[in-house]
């Protein structure tokens, strides 16, 4: 950090550059490699998410305080981190005494009002919907049903109600995630308007909320607008062939041994004998030439992420059943 302060001549977007390529891209990557044995390709999405957000904290602390540090450039940088960290301890230590006593005031006082960033979402997402029907190129009907589910993603699911809450990660576990299990029964899921809907949302919160997510949800809606309904496609077609009274009779035996979790397809390790290679995503461990039996092995590709239960017979691992397939950009969010 104090070469990037001390190059005068350097502008933030080289800057972030520098940092991205060469600092903590490069950190991250090795990070997960020693430490939890994974290993991630430098294009891979979430982990340049992760990088981005690393860096805008980075530039930020330096553009704050970077002239502090240069006072000092011979001093441990460690004591100056533990003093900012003490006072962050000491901040919320003392955080409740800087709210409003209501005695003060004669009257009792909701935290709402001294909130200036409070929106309910129920009343935004129909706002969305009254702009959206004003405009006689667009289906309303059809937007304020796929608002209807967003809506019900965040205040059922997720738990919050301020429309300031909302940020980029609820946006892609709602399209990665939620759509899927949403939609896993339905014979006819409406694909066809949804993620355009979304879209137009995440323009018109930006413009009328300064809620602005385009940036990133610019970076995986390509990609997850047809990964998800492929991965959809994919589980309802296994869910036709599946065969529920073989799996109730196979969960019932005592002898064999069964573990559910989420497991991402390493590799198609043989299409022909519908084996697989599987990673245990909660516990890092690896099983080779799992047996799947199903039409889908086809269809399906590395990286996507099977919500499902495995069996051991004959010192062989089948996959006994299948609840969900979600997109290797739901990653993030499987747990």
């Amino acid at each position: 950090l104090r070469v990037l302060l001390q190059r005068e001549n350097l502008t933030d977007q080289r800057m972030r550059y520098s940092l991205s390529q060469n600092v903590v891209l490069d950190t991250i990557i090795q990070f997960y490699y020693e430490e939890i044995d994974i290993e991630f390709d430098e294009n891979d999405m979430e982990i340049l998410e992760l990088t981005e957000f690393v860096v805008e904290n980075i530039l930020g602390f330096i553009h704050s305080d970077g002239k502090t540090l240069l006072q000092h450039p011979e001093e441990p940088a460690v004591e100056y981190f533990e003093q900012l960290l003490k006072s962050d301890d000491d901040y919320e230590e003392q955080a409740d005494w800087d709210l409003p006593d209501a005695e003060l005031f004669g009257q009792d006082l909701e935290w709402t009002a001294f909130n200036p960033y409070f929106e309910d979402i129920s009343q935004v997402t129909q706002k969305f919907v009254e702009d959206r029907s004003c405009n006689p190129a667009e289906a309303a009907g059809c937007i304020a049903c796929d608002i209807e589910l967003f809506e019900k993603y965040l205040t059922e699911y997720v738990g919050i109600a301020n429309i300031y809450d909302i940020s980029k990660e609820h946006l892609l576990e709602f399209l990665s995630v939620w759509l899927v299990q949403a939609f896993a029964q339905e014979k006819e899921p409406h694909f066809s308007s949804i993620f355009q809907s979304m879209a137009r949302f995440v323009t018109w919160l930006a413009n009328n909320y300064q809620i602005d997510h385009k940036r990133s949800f610019l970076r995986y809606y390509e990609n997850v607008k047809t990964e998800t309904p492929r991965v959809l496609r994919i589980l309802k077609r296994y869910i036709k062939e599946y065969n529920l009274f073989q799996a109730l009779l196979l969960r019932e035996d005592n002898d064999s041994n069964q573990v559910s979790g989420f497991f991402e397809i390493d590799q198609l390790h043989n299409r022909l004998s519908k084996t697989l290679d599987l990673i245990n995503l909660q516990l890092f461990g690896k099983v080779d030439n799992v047996i799947l039996n199903s039409s889908i092995v086809p269809q399906l590709k590395s990286g996507d992420i099977l919500q499902a239960t495995l069996i051991e017979r004959n010192n062989i691992w089948e996959i006994l059943e299948i609840h969900y397939i979600y997109p290797k950009v739901a990653r993030p969010f499987i747990h």
